[in-house]
């Protein structure tokens, strides 16, 4: 681990799907006002209800941001090698599920790519207790990818509605959970703010040579990991027409989400040494607890001074962040990921 590229920013993904609340809302600039109880007076217009949308579109077409350019994750912080920038292609699973997703999206006959993923999903299915470490998450994600198809497939299925028997979806995310609760059983600081909690060698699964800053990253990588773990979950199961869950819904683990850290921000997801990784981190940390009764902060750093979801979740109203975040959301660099985890929040808590 060390450095990583964004992935090629969706802008224009956003503008096809994002409807804009009122112009005054819709700015980044927007405040959060508090009351005096230490919540939020929402706005007397609330956001459009096209949020729903925004998140099963953007996660849909995550395989297909990965094939565009250079294949990054801002879930990886990966080295920067002799000026090479290493790509997902060094990891098989993850490699597979691009060429198929893409197949999928490119093909008009889509029987032998469907057959191709079921049984690479059943094979990482069946072999995930022999992975370790990075093949756990490899495995993991490439699941990740194949379950985003079913976020997209279900955006444009009005037409399975005659159907007598609609075809069964989500079959594998139970599999899919028990997977990821496996995954981050090793992490015992999962929920630290702290990086001087990985000073413990016992903190990750890591090799007791791993420093404390390599400690730290692997398990920020697997905390991403969780955080989208849990909105594929989510939005597989919520109907974003009636925003609904489906009866067979099972959480991850919503305490866990609820209190672990969000993710660091892009500058210091993309410090390549150490010391400008805790020198970043001084600087542009989120502060426990935060609470700003100056009306004239900003919303977007109000919200980036919040450590996690719990805490914003009580103070600001649904409507208020909705508004305030807008179109600001995405897979391409930390900060717009974690963003989109507050905004899929909004929806799955409030």
């Amino acid at each position: 681990f060390a450095n990583v590229s964004p992935v090629p920013h969706p802008g224009s993904l956003i503008e096809n799907y994002y409807i804009s609340p009122i112009t005054h809302l819709n700015s980044p600039a927007t405040s959060l006002t508090q009351t005096s109880n230490n919540s939020t007076r929402s706005p007397s217009n609330t956001p459009t209800l096209s949020t729903p949308l925004i998140l099963t579109r953007m996660l849909g077409d995550y395989a297909s941001l990965l094939i565009k350019g250079s294949c990054f994750s801002p879930f990886l912080h990966l080295p920067k090698v002799k000026n090479v920038e290493p790509d997902l292609t060094s990891f098989p699973f993850t490699s597979m599920a691009i060429c198929s997703s893409t197949g999928m999206n490119l093909s008009s006959d889509k029987q032998f790519f469907r057959q191709a993923i079921d049984a690479a999903r059943h094979r990482l299915i069946g072999n995930f207790p022999l992975y370790e470490c990075m093949q756990q998450w490899d495995a993991i994600h490439a699941i990740l990818i194949y379950e985003s198809l079913e976020i997209k497939d279900a955006i444009g299925n009005e037409s399975e509605a005659w159907r007598l028997v609609v075809p069964v979806k989500n079959l594998e995310m139970g599999f899919l959970l028990k997977m990821t609760r496996t995954y981050i059983e090793p992490y015992l600081q999962i929920r630290s703010p702290d990086i001087t909690a990985f000073s413990d060698f016992k903190s990750t699964p890591c090799s007791p040579t791993t420093t404390t800053w390599g400690r730290w990253r692997t398990t920020e990588t697997t905390r991403r990991t969780v955080f989208i773990v849990n909105m594929v979950n989510f939005l597989n199961n919520y109907d974003p027409r009636t925003r609904k869950t489906s009866p067979y819904y099972e959480p991850l683990n919503d305490d866990l989400i609820l209190n672990m850290p969000l993710p660091c921000s892009q500058t210091v997801w993309l410090a390549y040494e150490e010391e400008n990784c805790r020198l970043a981190i001084k600087n542009h940390q989120p502060w426990f607890n935060y609470s700003s009764t100056d009306p004239d902060h900003s919303t977007t750093e109000a919200l980036s001074k919040e450590t996690c979801l719990s805490s914003i979740l009580s103070k600001y109203s649904k409507e208020r962040i909705q508004a305030a975040i807008g179109p600001h959301v995405g897979l391409s660099d930390s900060d717009d990921l974690r963003r989109l985890i507050i905004l899929c929040a909004t929806e799955q808590f409030l």
